[in-house]
């Protein structure tokens, strides 16, 4: 699960305003009773405005992430998109070592790729508000 804190408040999906820096924080599902830390190679986030991106995405290689380039072009009712590729996702043990997080598919797919992002990793969206 990705979760977006601003200030160290965690936004929700609901809404929330623009913010100049945010960290990213990635956690066991809730409903899940193995809890487990988590880290990523990367993350990318995208400001998305109409179904459409306003700007390239750009990849956080570290969980503080600067979205000050973004401040501007940013409008109300606009998202952030936030997306972890599964195989980017290391599972991290109590005792810190670490391993490769198992994909949840066995096969895998044939080209183009046509699977949904929900199947290709984790992700969170929340719309901007004033």
């Amino acid at each position: 699960m990705v979760s977006v804190l601003r200030e160290g408040q965690a936004i929700t999906t609901a809404g929330a305003a623009m913010a100049p820096t945010i960290k990213l924080q990635l956690t066991s599902d809730p409903a899940c009773s193995d809890k487990a830390s988590y880290r990523c190679k990367y993350a990318e986030l995208t400001l998305m405005r109409a179904g459409r991106p306003v700007f390239p995405a750009i990849r956080a290689y570290k969980s503080d992430v600067g979205l000050s380039a973004w401040v501007r072009a940013a409008r109300p009712g606009d998202k952030i998109y936030v997306f972890v590729p599964y195989q980017n996702l290391t599972v991290v043990a109590a005792d810190g070592s670490q391993q490769p997080y198992t994909l949840p598919e066995p096969a895998k797919p044939k080209y183009p790729d046509l699977r949904t992002d929900e199947a290709k990793g984790v992700s969170f969206s929340w719309q901007l508000l004033k």
